[in-house]
């Protein structure tokens, strides 16, 4: 499923008067089986040895993303407002184990997870705050992670602009540095 398939077929989908794409025709786009898959063979191909955040486009969406990576044999948390567990709990699992964390508008915003080293993007957003709110969940410092991978599987970056790279580290006082460069 090429990625400029994909980027076609929701450069034509209407936007709803939220500004974001409809959510029915986004939703029957992200949630056809060779996209899922497509998901599933990027997290295998580049993420596999990272703590990896996924988002989704909405409660069906994550929980059929969850069900294709189960099915892999891949330790999988989907947490959403239908979820009877609680976001904390999920969280501090989440950081002991190895595995995928696919969440719909509970990650976005606020939430501080310094130890994910990967992000997915499996959504459109038009909102270039909400994009940047999204991939700023891995720009968090933690003592073994000096990058975060962004893989944008929807053409984000086409709509928001490119992203920098930012590499963190600690001087030997403790002292961030940052070093960006364009990529």
């Amino acid at each position: 499923f090429p990625s400029h398939d994909i980027n076609d077929k929701l450069k034509n989908v209407r936007r709803a008067s939220t500004g974001e794409l409809n959510e029915f025709a986004h939703q029957e786009i992200l949630t056809q089986p060779c996209y899922l898959k497509e998901c599933l063979r990027a997290y295998q191909e580049h993420c596999s040895d990272r703590k990896t955040v996924i988002f989704g486009l909405n409660i069906a969406h994550a929980d059929m993303l969850g069900e294709v990576f189960r099915e892999a044999g891949i330790r999988t948390w989907v947490i959403h407002s239908k979820n009877e567990l609680k976001t904390e709990d999920v969280v501090r699992e989440f950081e002991r184990e190895d595995g995928v964390l696919i969440n719909v508008g509970k990650l976005t915003i606020g939430s501080d997870i310094p130890c994910i080293r990967a992000i997915i993007l499996a959504r459109r957003v038009m909102s270039t705050a909400l994009f940047f709110q999204m991939v700023g969940r891995g720009g968090r410092l933690y003592p073994v992670k000096s990058d975060c991978l962004i893989l944008d599987l929807t053409g984000n970056a086409w709509i928001h602009g490119t992203i920098l790279t930012i590499r963190l580290s600690r001087s030997p006082g403790g002292r961030v540095s940052r070093k960006k460069s364009l990529r």
